[in-house]
């Protein structure tokens, strides 16, 4: 069954048959065309076709064997990268909240860390948003009761000072 993954532009890439694919053209009658994610690197001839049910047609097989591990990374940074937009926590308890459960083999290959936490906070930035709730700034209003209470607490410490004298 084929599904579809973000790419950090934000254009789709097709995951089919344990695969990554880039779309490489449009055809006629909403057909797309799609290339393996190795076109380049390894010139991979892996090419498929989808017709607007997003039903797949193999046209050419690949020279590689498949990479779940690079599926599973391409999600959780899609999913990351979803996350940062939606989500209010902050950017370690997010990423945190999102590698839970991923595979051995997985985590070997993930970005550090503190690159995934910069990771959503460009992402908010860039959407408008602050990077980390924490820096939020938020104005205090002093009213009259308050000032009354701040007057109060400044009072009773200017007394105590001067009955210790």
């Amino acid at each position: 069954m084929a599904s579809f993954v973000s790419s950090h532009k934000g254009k789709d890439k097709l995951v089919y048959a344990g695969f990554i694919y880039l779309k490489n053209r449009n055809g006629v009658e909403n057909k797309r065309y799609w290339r393996c994610e190795n076109y380049k690197s390894s010139k991979c001839p892996g090419t498929v076709l989808t017709d607007s049910d997003n039903k797949v047609l193999v046209l050419n097989d690949h020279n590689h064997g498949p990479s779940p591990t690079r599926i599973e990374l391409a999600r959780i940074k899609d999913n990351i990268n979803k996350a940062a937009v939606t989500s209010s926590l902050s950017p370690r308890a997010l990423v945190s909240k999102q590698l839970a459960g991923i595979s051995d083999k997985a985590k070997t290959e993930l970005p550090k860390l503190k690159n995934l936490e910069k990771t959503v906070g460009r992402k908010r930035y860039a959407n408008g948003q602050q990077a980390i709730m924490g820096k939020i700034n938020i104005k205090i209003i002093i009213t009259a009761t308050t000032y009354i209470f701040i007057i109060t607490i400044a009072f009773t410490k200017i007394l105590s000072q001067q009955s210790k004298k």
